[in-house]
């Protein structure tokens, strides 16, 4: 058997990494900085109108965090 070797490799993200929504709640973090916060607050907007109008009622996208205007790792959370 030959030795094999993998690698996963990831695209740098320049910039400041925030957090924005999570899991477990649709609030954003007090922490935030205003231009941050206001990013977060338009993501809960846009959160919603995808649950209610896209999915209708079926899926919530949530964990959106990034730098900058780049979002990293969403997730799909669905009813079970």
């Amino acid at each position: 058997m030959q030795n094999r070797r993998f690698y996963i490799v990831e695209e740098f993200i320049d910039g400041d990494f925030v957090k924005c929504l999570h899991n477990a709640s649709a609030t954003p973090p007090p922490t935030l900085s205003p231009e941050d916060m206001e990013k977060a607050l338009f993501l809960v907007f846009l959160q919603h109108v995808i649950y209610e109008n896209a999915t209708g009622h079926m899926a919530v996208i949530s964990n959106l965090q990034g730098a900058g205007m780049l979002l990293t790792d969403p997730q799909i959370l669905t009813h079970p």
